[in-house]
């Protein structure tokens, strides 16, 4: 276990030499073996949500969870990246989404923290990040009822999967991140001077901000 959670935050040869160290030398592993370690735990987490969610599509009810407020606001957030592999440059694209209930949004100091949320991710595509995300939304306490908000990067896989199959009811935008960094890239488009760049990126995002 030691080894897989090394596995999941370090480079292997990295965590290799930190369980070595932290173990006294009682637990040597190569940084191969490591990283066949971290592999079967994935595999056998994407397998545990891969049952957990064809469970919740064939009997939502007796799986559903006591979760939210009445009529409050739970909301799904979706990204994808590239993971570098040894196969190819451009590496894998992952997926992932996070879920959450609206009444966890607690503000903390300048900028709100949500107290509980919940994940899902994979590498077999949109379809697979659909599924998972619905029954994990199912057992959280979501149905078809509740208020739901999408977020994303207005990747085309978010709007064509996640919103129009698994999602349909909800309320899609752009999450902030993104949508905060396509302004500061059409005010350098719109404008040579870097004066009137900052100047109109700042309004313009403090305006959709407000």
């Amino acid at each position: 276990r030691l080894a897989t959670l090394r596995g999941l935050e370090e480079d292997y040869e990295e965590a290799a030499r930190g369980l070595a160290e932290s173990t006294r030398g009682q637990v040597c592993l190569t940084a191969k073996e490591v990283h066949g370690l971290t592999q079967r735990a994935g595999q056998a987490y994407l397998e545990q949500r891969e049952r957990e969610a064809a469970a919740l599509s064939e009997n939502p009810d007796g799986y559903r969870q006591v979760g939210g407020r009445p009529n409050g606001l739970f909301c799904v957030q979706a990204d994808g990246g590239f993971v570098p592999t040894r196969e190819g440059q451009e590496g894998m694209e992952g997926k992932i989404a996070k879920l959450w209930w609206d009444y966890f949004r607690k503000k903390r100091g300048t900028r709100p923290v949500i107290q509980e949320k919940g994940y899902v991710a994979t590498f077999q595509g949109a379809e697979t990040l659909g599924e998972l995300s619905l029954a994990l939304s199912i057992a959280m306490g979501a149905t078809e009822m509740t208020p739901l908000l999408l977020l994303g990067d207005g990747a085309e896989w978010i709007r064509k999967v996640l919103w129009e199959i698994y999602f349909p009811w909800a309320v899609y935008r752009l999450d902030w991140r993104h949508l905060r960094n396509y302004v500061w890239r059409a005010v350098r488009v719109m404008w040579p001077d870097p004066a009137r760049q900052v100047e109109q990126g700042r309004r313009w995002v403090q305006w959709l901000w407000d």
